[in-house]
């Protein structure tokens, strides 16, 4: 029966409502659910002082989390409870959720509020019966504009062609000079045309530049809202000009490099909306230039995106834990720092040609893979299989195992030095192949000099007649070469015997020797 009854008196309170509060509510929606807050309120306060149960959920959500106004849990409990009233789905969730953190005494205040409301369309959620106002601002001149049919482009906040465009048009359909600027006149004029009566009022003050009004103001709030955001002093977002507000604005300007007017302007309000783009930027910038110098230094970034994906942050977890830095995986002013002394150390300097570094890269890679490291695809771009085949050369050499490329490394790979004991890796192979071509077992035919192949050296020496100590060096390669000694035609002996012939071998060459 109660779900009956509210269901009905939602669906009288519907009827009930207008079409244009129909449509504003709509609008409203919409930019409450793009977070564009300011719009919200202008659009929503005259539905649900109108009694929409849905703009009044709405007003509620915003009056608790102070979006766009003064944060007011009374407002949101009025509203909401309303809203509850109206059927509206999880306004109770919400109504309660307040009331949990407002006193006996405000919640009680609260809920006589709901009470004694009565539907006073015109009149704000404060209770003002004061004709609707809008703020100036680009980003409100660009929403009126369109409004009224003058495309004005995106509702940005910035002065742009499209936004000039529209002006000019306007101001030709009004008879004046179209030179597509905006002025506080101009603005006025517009909002009147859009049913912004208020600022019939408004415009008697503009020729005398007051762009500070008493009244809420969505573009101080813009304002308020951005310069909070950047740490410049302000406490709460109230839409009303006060002290602090202006010297936080004057701060901003010193620090931008404006003249210090401590006033809330369209100017103001565009300078600030830039700045909040260009920071968004920086910090995608910032992590593409991470990930180019990670990259550079050989670490497996993935996309060079600028969006910091699990590769990345695991790729800078890495370099910091390489590096002995606290390895917290975040992007930052010390990050890239710490990059650039890696990229000083390596290669000398923190700006090296790039196409350069990528042909080094592409030259190890060929290398090894004539080598048979398997560094996988010759493009220049040290990934993970590069990486290992890189780690395992270092390791054949006893060379530092840290997977980099360097130009120091290719001229290592090209121009080995003298091995003394240990063969190159190119020489290894070359013995590896022509035994396990023979017969013998040498295990993996690769660069690397083990148990196995010594085994294998060491039959071979001794099959062949000559003397046997295991060593693999050019001299050997050309003896095996020479030979037509394998496996079959020797006779067959197992690893200890072949062990114990060898240093019997080598006992009677030193007898003959002395």
């Amino acid at each position: 029966m109660h779900t009956l009854k509210t269901v009905l008196l939602a669906t009288a309170m519907a009827f009930a409502i207008s079409g244009p509060a129909l449509a504003s509510y709509a609008e409203g929606e919409v930019a409450f659910n793009q977070g564009n807050y300011w719009r919200a309120l202008q659009e929503l306060d005259g539905p649900a002082n109108q009694g929409d149960p849905r703009a009044q959920y709405l007003l509620g959500r915003m009056y608790m989390d102070g979006n766009g106004v003064n944060q007011d849990y009374l407002q949101a409990h009025m509203w909401l409870n309303l809203a509850t009233t109206g059927g509206v789905a999880h306004a109770r969730d919400y109504r309660d959720a307040v009331g949990s953190r407002m006193s006996p005494q405000q919640l009680a205040r609260a809920q006589e509020m709901a009470r004694t409301w009565n539907r006073s369309p015109g009149a704000s959620p404060a209770g003002s019966s004061q004709p609707a106002t809008i703020g100036y601002s680009v980003r409100n001149a660009q929403y009126l504009l369109n409004r009224l049919g003058y495309n004005a482009g995106p509702e940005d906040g910035e002065m742009g062609g499209s936004t000039r465009s529209g002006i000019a048009a306007y101001q030709r359909a009004q008879g004046v000079h179209a030179d597509g600027r905006l002025s506080q006149e101009l603005f006025d004029r517009m909002a009147v045309d859009a049913g912004y009566a208020g600022n019939a009022r408004a415009a008697t003050g503009a020729a005398g530049g007051m762009d500070e009004p008493a009244e809420y103001s969505p573009l101080v709030a813009d304002v308020q809202s951005k310069l909070r955001d950047m740490d410049y002093g302000v406490s709460g977002v109230t839409g009303r000009m006060n002290a602090e507000t202006r010297a936080a604005i004057r701060k901003y300007e010193a620090d931008a490099g404006m003249r210090a007017t401590g006033r809330a302007n369209a100017a103001l309000l565009s300078r600030l909306e830039a700045h909040e783009k260009r920071s968004e930027r920086r910090e995608t910038l910032m992590v593409r230039r991470a990930q180019h110098k990670l990259d550079r230094l050989g670490y497996d970034i993935g996309p060079d995106d600028g969006e910091i994906g699990w590769r990345t942050r695991n790729a800078v977890r890495q370099f910091q834990t390489d590096r002995g830095l606290r390895a917290d995986g975040e992007i930052d002013r010390a990050l890239l720092d710490a990059l650039d002394a890696s990229l000083q150390a390596r290669y000398g300097s923190g700006d090296v040609d790039r196409t350069a570094e990528r042909d080094t890269a592409r030259k190890i890679e060929a290398a090894l893979n004539r080598q048979g490291y398997d560094a996988g695809d010759e493009n220049g771009r040290i990934d993970d299989r590069a990486r290992a085949a890189i780690r395992q050369y270092q390791q054949d050499w006893g060379l530092r195992a840290d997977g980099q490329s360097s130009t120091g490394l290719l001229a290592h790979i090209e121009n080995p030095p003298s091995s003394g004991r240990m063969g190159s890796p190119a020489l290894v192979r070359d013995v590896k192949r022509e035994l396990d071509a023979r017969g013998y077992a040498v295990g993996t035919i690769d660069g690397r000099i083990d148990g196995q192949l010594t085994a294998a050296v060491r039959t071979w020496q001794s099959d062949a007649r000559v003397t046997v100590d295991g060593e693999v060096d050019e001299a050997l390669l050309a003896e095996i070469r020479a030979s037509r000694v394998t496996r079959a035609e020797g006779s067959p002996r197992d690893a200890a015997g072949t062990l114990l012939q060898g240093i019997t071998d080598s006992i009677l060459e030193n007898m003959r020797k002395e």
